[in-house]
């Protein structure tokens, strides 16, 4: 995950797309929730045949009914009565306090509705259907709105993904261009190949959605939390209780995601080696009929890299059924434990209280499409969960490669070569390609300025490492090459 987060600094270089993504996101959340909100008025309109001035009216009524209520029961409960126990006391106050509190809470409740009242008066219809036609307008109006942002975010997200990726990109091709010969034989050139398409492009695609559906989507179900929230919150924890079973779940799933897709990319590396190989050496496997061994290698490869793709597609299989398990859990407690307050006209469940004053049918109808709000974002990040994990395996790839330092660098303060003029001199050169087996062993050889040499022997012996140490292909293991005395 440390080299997905150095992919998305390269991202944040662009400031301005990506606070224009994210003010398109948050635009797209808000009307989301908005839009979902529409549904109380419509069920105030459409069922209770009202509209929003009655509405309004009613509400400030029912509220100053309530604290009125309240009022009257707490200056019952100031007097002592006669003979007071210690815990009769105490019970006495805590009723009156609580008394007190519901119905300062009341008249606020009330308050609010009359600053209210006065702009619906004066903007909204008092007819009904007229009420009711303005709602599906503004609606429409929201869902416009909410499409143009959802455009524009679209278009600004893949540009900040194209964007990120032609820089590492560049990084990635610079840094190559450094490397020693060693990396770019037949087995190193083909992983480079790979980390270069395949593993770039599903960094590109994790990157796109993360800044895309990883950021929109949970707005949108934060706006519609918070409006759940703001009708009954403590409903809405008692709803989320098995929430963070979910995390847990879904983290372990997430690095075993992670572990599976970067096998499948070493698993196409070796793909890549073996089309590199069949196809630059197509004479050589034509001239022996070798056809039919490549056949064989390439099915080897193709079937170790689909099991590694099954593998993925198993623990991909179980994140989708997993957040549903979990979003219909929690929708299942939120309609029953609401059902329970509104047909009993009760506050309290279980012993706790859910909210100072009976929920109504519409904050109910409200609270549970805010709530059913959230399980469309869910389901959406559900399905980009396998290709996050698939970017943050590409990532580790790609800079594995970037983060390699080249065997072959200059010192800190090298000197310019003036033009040939004297020796070109081994001197006790030593060279091994792996330790175990060295090719060239105390070699020392000088050749004098314009003389010419023949360097003979069987296949192996190293004829061609011992041209490649001159332009520094390489550097000996031991001893120097030294042109005019220079090292």
């Amino acid at each position: 995950m440390q080299n997905f987060l150095r992919a998305i600094r390269i991202a944040l270089r662009y400031r301005w797309t990506f606070a224009a993504s994210v003010f398109c996101a948050l635009m797209v959340g808000v009307l989301w929730g908005g839009n979902i909100g529409a549904v109380a008025p419509f069920v105030q309109v459409a069922f209770e045949k009202q509209s929003l001035h009655d509405w309004v009216r009613k509400t400030i009524k029912n509220a100053d009914d309530r604290a009125d209520e309240h009022e009257r029961r707490g200056d019952q409960l100031v007097v002592a009565p006669a003979n007071e126990s210690e815990n009769d006391r105490k019970k006495r106050l805590g009723e009156l306090a609580q008394h007190r509190a519901e119905a300062a809470h009341a008249r606020a409740s009330a308050e609010r509705y009359r600053w209210f009242e006065p702009y619906v008066a004066r903007w909204l219809p008092v007819d009904p259907f007229r009420t009711l036609v303005l709602v599906v307008a503004l609606l429409m109006l929201g869902t416009t709105i909410k499409s143009a942002f959802l455009a524009l975010h679209s278009i600004l997200v893949n540009r900040l993904a194209q964007l990120a990726i032609f820089n590492l990109r560049k990084e990635f091709y610079r840094h190559s261009l450094k490397m020693d010969l060693a990396q770019f034989s037949e087995e190193g050139a083909s992983d480079l190949m790979s980390r270069f398409t395949y593993d770039m492009e599903s960094l590109s695609n994790g990157l796109e959605n993360l800044f895309g559906k990883a950021v929109r989507e949970p707005l949108k179900m934060i706006v519609c939390l918070i409006g759940a929230g703001m009708v009954c919150w403590r409903l809405l924890l008692f709803s989320l209780i098995t929430a963070p079973l979910c995390a847990v779940l879904v983290s372990k799933l997430a690095r075993a995601l992670k572990r599976a897709n970067r096998r499948a990319m070493e698993e196409m590396s070796q793909i890549y080696n073996l089309l590199t190989e069949t196809f630059d050496g197509i004479k050589v496997v034509k001239a022996f009929t070798m056809e039919r061994y490549e056949r064989r290698r390439f099915h080897e490869g193709c079937k170790n890299y689909f099991r590694k793709a099954a593998k993925i597609a198993r623990y991909d299989s179980l994140t989708h059924p997993l957040t549903e398990m979990i979003g219909v859990t929690i929708i299942c407690l939120a309609l029953l434990s609401g059902a329970y307050l509104v047909i009993n006209k009760e506050t309290h469940l279980l012993g706790i209280r859910m909210s100072n004053e009976p929920l109504t049918l519409t904050s109910l109808a409200l609270f549970y499409g805010l709530l059913a709000g959230v399980s469309d974002p869910a389901r959406k990040l559900s399905e980009i969960f396998s290709r996050m994990q698939r970017a943050s395996a590409a990532a580790d790839r790609i800079y594995q490669q970037i983060d390699q330092p080249p065997a072959i660098v200059d010192t800190p303060s090298p000197r310019r070569l003036p033009r040939h003029r004297q020796t070109l001199q081994f001197d006790r050169v030593s060279f091994a390609y792996t330790p175990d087996k060295r090719v060239l062993e105390d070699i020392s050889l000088d050749i004098e300025f314009g003389e010419r040499i023949a360097i003979v022997g069987p296949n192996g012996c190293g004829k061609s490492t011992l041209a490649n140490l001159v332009p520094r292909f390489y550097d000996p293991v031991e001893g120097a090459v030294l042109l005019d005395g220079v090292d």
